[in-house]
């Protein structure tokens, strides 16, 4: 399921990796709410590795090569994120 999750998650996220952001930095990426669903119906992990290795195969695609930056910054956050909000969701729905 992590892997459905992250294929799903870079898919979409690529899609619209070149909308630029309301706040003039970033990325929009509406394709957020995908780790959000994995990780509430299958568990934390599951979303957290998916958004994990989602958003690198997104960026090291738009790239083309493995983004360091991304591994740096955007991999271990998108992990820790949607592995807490997996917790979170765990507690509310059983």
């Amino acid at each position: 399921m992590s892997a459905t999750c992250a294929v799903l998650y870079a898919m979409g996220s690529y899609l619209t990796a070149y909308t630029a952001s309301p706040w003039g930095s970033g990325q929009f990426r509406p394709a957020v709410v995908l780790p959000a669903i994995f990780a509430t119906l299958f568990g934390p992990i599951v979303g957290g590795l998916g958004a994990a290795l989602g958003t690198l195969i997104a960026d090291s695609v738009k790239y083309g090569q493995i983004y360091v930056r991304s591994l740096v910054a955007a991999v271990p956050g998108n992990f820790v994120g949607f592995y807490l909000f997996g917790r979170l969701m765990q507690k509310r729905f059983s």
